[in-house]
């Protein structure tokens, strides 16, 4: 999955893989991989890049979680 904003602004890419023994999510720097065993994206993956790619990356300065 990958995100760039109307301004040109690109938010790290998160890539979803095949693999017969899907381990968890690993990061390798600001990407983030994730596995399946068809190597397509599901609910999970999307609401997982949801939460710790673009609400991180889009959230304004300042503001906390409830």
């Amino acid at each position: 999955m990958h995100c760039c904003s109307t301004r040109g602004k690109h938010l790290p890419p998160y890539i979803v893989c095949r693999s017969q023994d899907p381990p968890q999510t690993k990061n390798f720097g600001r990407i983030k991989v994730s596995f399946t065993q068809s190597g397509w994206a599901e609910a999970d993956h999307a609401l997982d890049w949801l939460k710790t790619v673009f609400q991180s990356k889009t959230r304004p300065g300042g503001r906390r979680d409830a």
